[in-house]
């Protein structure tokens, strides 16, 4: 039987490039159609196998957003609760809310406040008569510094103290000019003084 000359220089061809190719395979086999493969290991050793969820916190753990306290479970940060301040979110353990932190300071309404005191609140003395509490100074005050009021039917003017401790009263020569608490005397004219009781009952 003659093979047409053609067809047997495909097949070497063919079979050259089959030699040509196998050095390349590695730990794979190639041989007349037949084919092998090792199975591929996992960077880390392992066979690819289930390796269960990942966890990205510690069970029982906890930790502070600000004033969120999350606590971890099942791997995963979930929130618990708001501590109002990030200061009273304690993250230490599994994590809790703090009633207050040692020496804060709050006022519950225009007379009344408390501080913490080893864990708790405890009630601080009313404010007197003409006071009010001043959360940012911690403290009963008569007013903030820049306040005016109109005093005296409009011929002074009572301006709170540096110390916001109480008022004192400036006679205004044209009049004050009522400006909600920023009350002035017109063109910035006064002299320091006036009338004794103008600024009394004021924040009452």
């Amino acid at each position: 039987m003659r093979v047409a000359s053609g067809s047997l220089g495909k097949q070497k061809l063919l079979l050259a490039a089959l030699l040509l190719l196998l050095p390349q395979l590695g730990g794979c086999q190639y041989l007349f159609g037949d084919f092998s493969e090792e199975p591929l290991s996992e960077p880390d050793g392992g066979s690819g196998g289930d390796q269960g969820t990942p966890a990205f916190c510690d069970e029982g753990t906890s930790e502070c957003e600000g004033s969120q306290l999350l606590a971890c479970v099942d791997g995963f940060l979930n929130f618990q609760e708001d501590c109002v301040t990030a200061e009273r979110c304690d993250d230490s353990g599994a994590g809790r809310c703090l009633l207050c932190v040692e020496g804060e300071f709050e006022c519950i309404d225009e007379k009344s406040s408390h501080r913490c005191a080893g864990g708790g609140w405890v009630a601080e003395p009313d404010c007197e008569d003409g006071l009010r509490c001043d959360e940012e100074l911690e403290q009963c005050a008569a007013c903030r510094v820049g306040d005016g009021v109109c005093a005296a039917g409009g011929l002074a003017v009572c301006r709170c103290l540096p110390d916001q401790s109480g008022w004192e009263v400036h006679t205004c020569a044209l009049g004050c000019k009522d400006e909600g608490l920023n009350d002035h005397c017109i063109d910035g004219i006064s002299t320091l003084g006036g009338p004794l009781d103008a600024c009394s009952g004021i924040g009452d």
